[in-house]
């Protein structure tokens, strides 16, 4: 069976790389490759602002689908800014609003084939973007089901998506909002406040290491997969950990065997 006929199995249009979308476009698959996290994922607007997408040769707006809107998110500066990246998420973020069957299936097609007839082995949902809403936590819940091979994970600011996949094996939610401190992200003093204080309550806590070796990805780590708090430095902002005085007591940190032990 070659691809195109894999993907009809889901009711899917495949052809030369691309997708049928039910607006009558081809368009690229919808879980993209990151060059820095090496591992596939799914995006959507991020913030709770107004994005002006360029949709099939119209303009349209469309609200972010987080919960609030974080000062210094990445999701919304940096290469995120762009009219390319804000139209790619932007068609993303109306198929699932407005086709929420049709992504569903072209996901569950996507993740099943993976490479060369290979399921893929992690998937990251939202790179950007959040759970919006009850039913789409569901959506989740189905492509899980429908890829038992594919381990996945999130982040969240929805308390109704924080707990709503404790039952789903494989399928883990890293909690964005930290009890008493905040963001789970933040400046070195931030991030290691919050560390040490979960660790002293007896919480398993990861502080990601992407931001002090540039050769860490997420296809070599398991925190984030297993782990309800993971925390990271700000990055896409204008923000220079490298200059924050307590960047070496940070790397320091990071670097330790406690935190390593989840890579």
């Amino acid at each position: 069976m070659n691809k195109k006929q894999f993907f009809l199995q889901y009711g899917i249009e495949y052809s030369k790389g691309k997708i049928l979308a039910p607006w009558g476009k081809w368009v690229p698959q919808l879980l993209t490759y990151g060059s820095k996290t090496h591992c596939f994922g799914w995006s959507t607007l991020a913030g709770t602002k107004d994005w002006t997408v360029n949709l099939n040769g119209e303009q349209i707006v469309l609200k972010g689908t987080c919960p609030l809107q974080c000062k210094g998110c990445y999701g919304c500066s940096g290469r995120y800014a762009m009219q390319s990246v804000i139209d790619g998420n932007g068609w993303r973020t109306y198929a699932i609003m407005h086709f929420p069957d049709w992504t569903r299936r072209a996901i569950t097609a996507q993740i099943n084939w993976g490479i060369r007839g290979v399921p893929l082995p992690f998937v990251r949902v939202h790179i950007t973007g959040d759970f919006f809403a009850n039913w789409y936590i569901e959506v989740w819940k189905r492509i899980k089901a429908d890829c038992p091979n594919t381990r996945m994970w999130a982040y969240t600011k929805n308390e109704d998506a924080e707990n709503a996949f404790d039952d789903v094996a494989g399928f883990n939610i890293v909690k964005s909002l930290v009890p008493g401190f905040g963001l789970n992200y933040g400046h070195c003093d931030h991030v290691m406040n919050i560390y040490r204080a979960l660790i002293a309550s007896g919480i398993e806590t990861h502080i990601c290491r992407c931001a002090v070796d540039k050769e860490q990805h997420c296809n070599t780590c398991r925190a984030c997969q297993d782990l309800k708090h993971v925390l990271f430095l700000e990055h896409g902002t204008d923000y220079k950990p490298e200059c924050d005085p307590l960047w070496n007591e940070f790397v320091a940190l990071v670097e330790s065997d406690e935190n390593k032990r989840h890579i």
